[in-house]
């Protein structure tokens, strides 16, 4: 399946943080990425033991502390640097693949197919 089917069809929940522009972002980029629907901000929908913490203003590594149990990193030098280079460096590579496998956990632990 290509990238373009994937994220066009309207059974696929994407799910992360901070991602309130990633639509536009991929709409903007020179292939013209286009989804069904926009993705779920886990920030505004992640469930902490306690029931009644807001997260929307929390850091990844703080959603995930509390959600998951576990401790990431993700250093502020590697989520401001140049993302747009068309290859990124090693540590951008991890960084992307923490933040995604945590949304990934997050996402399936709420449920996240169903809130749409």
């Amino acid at each position: 399946m290509i990238l373009r089917e994937v994220l066009w069809n309207p059974g696929h929940t994407f799910a992360g943080f901070w991602n309130h522009s990633d639509s536009q972002k991929l709409e903007a980029c020179e292939h013209y990425f286009e989804m069904s629907k926009n993705p779920l901000d886990l920030r505004l929908h992640a469930v902490t033991d306690d029931y009644d913490e807001d997260l929307a203003c929390a850091s990844v590594p703080e959603i995930v502390e509390k959600c998951l149990g576990y401790e990431v990193e993700q250093r502020s030098e590697i989520s401001m640097s140049n993302w747009s280079k068309e290859r990124l460096s090693d540590d951008q590579v991890v960084y992307a693949c923490v933040d995604a496998h945590c949304a990934f956990l997050i996402g399936r632990n709420i449920r996240a197919w169903e809130i749409f």
